[in-house]
């Protein structure tokens, strides 16, 4: 008698007509999942963030590839402008020294005095 009233509650768990399996079942999967879901979660913040701080370093690096040439550019133009100054600054050097030679030179015929020529 026993056994044919353990086998007929197992023949109904099998059967689905026992609606307190399927629902512990039911449970049980969907705690499952989301712990599964709150684990993928969490490690697709982390990816997110990864992927964000890796974005800034690269545009940082950007900019600083970019900032290379431009200030090499600069530079150059820089020294040509100096290299430019320094011919001007020759040229006016050589012209301010001729013109204090004619005024010494000036200067030095007013101061000679000759005898027997009168002064003018």
């Amino acid at each position: 008698m026993e056994l044919a009233a353990i086998n007929e509650k197992l023949t109904s768990l099998c059967t689905g007509k026992n609606s307190a399996l399927k629902q512990v079942t039911v449970d049980t999967i969907t705690i499952m999942k989301d712990d599964i879901l709150k684990s993928v979660e969490h490690k697709i913040n982390a990816l997110e963030s990864k992927i964000f701080d890796e974005e800034k370093e690269n545009d940082t690096l950007k900019s600083k590839i970019n900032y290379k040439p431009t200030r090499k550019k600069q530079l150059v133009k820089t020294k040509v402008d100096e290299a430019q100054n320094i011919i001007n600054l020759k040229e006016n050097l050589h012209e301010k020294t001729g013109q204090i030679n004619d005024l010494e030179q000036y200067g030095c015929r007013n101061n000679i005095r000759i005898s027997g020529i009168s002064e003018s």
